[in-house]
């Protein structure tokens, strides 16, 4: 994805930093929408979720997203390469092996299957690229030097240009990564003026208004605790420079007027992120979610069947006597299932139904 090394002037990365604050914060009505949505996809049982959400009794926004993943991505994707010429097939169906295992190693499957739950809610952006850096745990997996890799990233997590009206027309693009502490600090290829100003970067886990997916499931305000120390970078992908340009992290997820590195890139035009969206919106770069036109839908008939789930639960059912029958009243109230009992009028009881279910509701 990127070669040698290139120096961006220091104004451009004052004004790279601004524009990233300012457009992370452009950004930030769609990752509350997906938050919303993706806290109602959970319903009421899942972690601390139910602490603030009402019953879930149909829900309509799983259900669409099942079907979405189901027949969009339903296994691994697999390579088969083949050759006219004779000699050359036994060698192309070894070609096809080992791009199959490839895609097992770096769970291809997997990603597009999450990249793809991802548009259904909001944005999903796959970044692939080779692996540059030499041996670097990123987000807890292990990356190999000069491995192929498609990683999803995270929308709360992601950053570009908003004022573009397409995704090609971005001035940057952009993902927030983390990585382990040490090895940021040790790395050379890093500037080391701003690479010895690196502190172990904790996340202010579950806040919602943020845009913070881990909202859905813990409760707001704890601070994380991790096993090891790890730090937050900036990769930033600049098309017009063709640079790749890794900022530092603030505890307040925007980053400071300084980079770590700039690098040549040398990948395909496109750049290193792929974008998967269900519905196009003009001039806007950020795609409209199914989950967007489902969600109304969905909040209506949850709120229908609450309202039909009180009514049954407060509807009554019992015998009337008349007031000077209040011995067999009693009898009555106090007989078990499939007992015989006397009544001096046996036609004088009749039942009484209260409330229930409205059938205008259904």
């Amino acid at each position: 994805m990127v070669a040698a090394a290139y120096s961006v002037k220091s104004d451009r990365i004052k004004r790279l930093s601004e524009a990233i604050r300012y457009h992370r914060w452009m950004l930030r009505g769609h990752r509350e929408n997906r938050i919303k949505f993706l806290e109602q996809r959970a319903g009421q049982h899942f972690g601390d979720s139910g602490l603030n959400s009402k019953r879930v009794p149909a829900n309509l926004l799983h259900l669409a997203a099942s079907v979405y993943q189901y027949h969009l991505f339903p296994g691994t994707p697999r390579v088969t390469i083949d050759s006219d010429i004779r000699s050359l097939k036994p060698i192309a169906a070894n070609r096809g092996l080992v791009m199959n295992m490839l895609l097992d190693e770096i769970d291809f499957g997997g990603t597009m299957r999450i990249c793809g739950l991802d548009g259904i809610f909001g944005m999903g952006i796959v970044a692939t690229g080779l692996m540059r850096f030499g041996d670097v745990e990123i987000g807890g997996e292990l990356m190999d030097p000069g491995q192929p890799y498609a990683r999803r990233v995270d929308e709360n997590d992601w950053v570009h240009d908003t004022l573009a009206s397409e995704y090609q027309d971005v001035q940057f693009a952009g993902h927030r990564i983390e990585v382990p502490l040490d090895w940021a600090q040790s790395y050379k290829g890093f500037k080391a003026s701003v690479r010895d100003k690196l502190t172990s970067m904790v996340r202010r886990i579950g806040d919602k208004e943020a845009g913070d997916p881990k909202a859905i499931s813990q409760r707001a305000g704890q601070d994380a605790t991790r096993y090891y120390d790890t730090t937050e970078i900036w990769c930033m992908w600049c098309p017009r420079d063709k640079t790749v340009v890794i900022l530092p992290c603030g505890y307040d997820g925007d980053p400071p007027d300084e980079s770590l590195m700039e690098v040549d890139f040398d990948g395909p035009e496109g750049g290193p992120y792929d974008i998967l969206g269900f519905g196009d919106m003009p001039d806007q770069v950020h795609p409209l979610p199914p989950a967007a036109n489902l969600y109304d839908m969905h909040l209506m008939a949850n709120e229908v069947l609450r309202k039909c789930a009180r009514q049954a639960e407060q509807s009554k059912r019992g015998m009337a006597f008349r007031s000077n029958q209040k011995g067999d009243a009693r009898k009555y109230a106090e007989f078990a299932d499939g007992q015989a009992f006397y009544v001096d009028d046996p036609t004088t009881g009749k039942p009484v139904v209260a409330g229930g279910i409205d059938q205008l509701n259904l």
